[in-house]
């Protein structure tokens, strides 16, 4: 299993870098699927701007994907 993968990190407000991170641990309880393209939605706008309130950094931006199932 991969120890490190890449990730698009929003450190704070207005600053994206991509870096390599620890691979995710899995539980018993979750899937690990192979993402084949990602894209970001309105809640990344917000925190790349810094208007959310809610947001906290660093955080790795991506929750919309997209992976093929046969």
């Amino acid at each position: 299993m991969k120890e490190r993968i890449k990730a698009i990190c929003l450190e704070k407000p207005n600053n994206v870098v991509v870096k390599e991170v620890p691979y995710p641990e899995k539980s018993d309880n979750d899937v690990l699927i192979q993402v084949e393209s990602m894209g970001i939605c309105g809640s990344d706008i917000g925190a790349y701007r810094g208007t959310n309130p809610l947001v906290t950094y660093p955080r790795i931006l991506g929750h919309e994907n997209c992976r093929e199932s046969n």
